[in-house]
């Protein structure tokens, strides 16, 4: 999950497909699209830092893509 946060907090727009390339590329480790989608769900969730995760489909494509929203630290 760490590398899924690291590539979609970038502010760019990625798919499930690209972001199963990118864990391909950087960890050496082959995940499907749509377990890239479950763990790109999952961390909306409290227990995995509850991320903005944001999405939409891909203008002109079937594709889904997403990013998560950087949420700016309140300085004390």
């Amino acid at each position: 999950r760490d590398a899924i946060v690291q590539l979609l907090t970038r502010g760019h727009w990625y798919t499930d497909e690209e972001v199963s390339g990118y864990l391909l590329i950087s960890c050496k480790r082959m995940v499907s699209g749509s377990a890239c989608t479950a763990r790109i769900r999952e961390l909306k969730k409290p227990r995995y830092g509850g991320h903005n995760v944001q999405g939409h489909p891909r203008a002109g494509s079937k594709a889904y893509e997403y990013r998560i929203e950087r949420q700016e630290s309140k300085a004390a």
